[in-house]
């Protein structure tokens, strides 16, 4: 009667700024681990998964280790330059080859272990019904995932990278929270991250890891949330 009907009904400006002030002194926060205030979001179980390298990775891998460690020891300066762009060139070699060579390369399956595992991850993940999201750091490794998926499946797979539009953004996000398919997401790390829920998910895959462990954090309750 003091502020419900006068607000709602008269759109009365004094009484909607009596009720701001007398609940402004109150931030009501829900925390997951509180299971007196939800019930049904299940624990958040996270496991390692462990890739062999193929000869070709394990060869290439070798290569540019050799060449990168010459390249520190005649350094005489900037030696913390050579050694990012040494583990960079490293993490791209064990996501896939092409992630680093940017060859022409068609055939992606069995070029790569991590590739490999990522398949035999989703078939199981698949036959349960269940959706997927799948984080990279790089966007030229989310485009090959995005196309050997495809073919490995024949189901679509949406991606969202930095250069993604607003409007095809939105709607790839509405199709995957409300449709049935596509059941598999895969998202740069920076530009899916943050601020976008997908809460129809129910696993998440880092397929490589970023140095910050809370940014990784933060990208896996795009899914895990309330």
């Amino acid at each position: 009667k003091r502020f419900a009907e006068p607000i709602e009904l008269n759109a009365d400006a004094e009484k909607t700024a009596t009720l701001q002030k007398i609940l402004s002194p109150f931030i009501l926060r829900r925390l997951k681990t509180d299971k007196s205030i939800i019930q049904d979001l299940p624990e958040k179980t996270e496991i390692k998964e462990y890739c062999t390298l193929t000869e070709e990775q394990a060869t290439l891998y070798q290569a540019v280790l050799d060449e990168s460690l010459q390249k520190i020891k005649e350094a005489a300066g900037g030696r913390r330059m050579h050694i990012l762009a040494a583990i960079i060139k490293l993490k791209q070699i064990c996501n896939h080859p092409t992630n680093l060579l940017k060859d022409t390369h068609t055939k992606f399956m069995g070029r790569s272990g991590k590739v490999q595992r990522l398949c035999e991850m989703l078939e199981v993940f698949l036959q349960n019904n269940e959706k997927c999201l799948v984080f990279t750091q790089f966007r030229e490794m989310g485009s090959i995932l995005q196309q050997t998926i495809e073919e490995h499946f024949g189901e679509q797979v949406l991606f969202l990278h930095g250069q993604t539009s607003r409007k095809e953004r939105e709607k790839m996000i509405d199709i995957f929270q409300n449709e049935s398919k596509p059941r598999i997401f895969v998202l740069s790390l920076k530009a899916g991250g943050l601020g976008v829920n997908l809460t129809a998910a129910n696993q998440v895959i880092h397929f490589d890891r970023w140095w910050n462990p809370a940014v990784e954090n933060q990208a896996t309750d795009r899914a895990y949330r309330i």
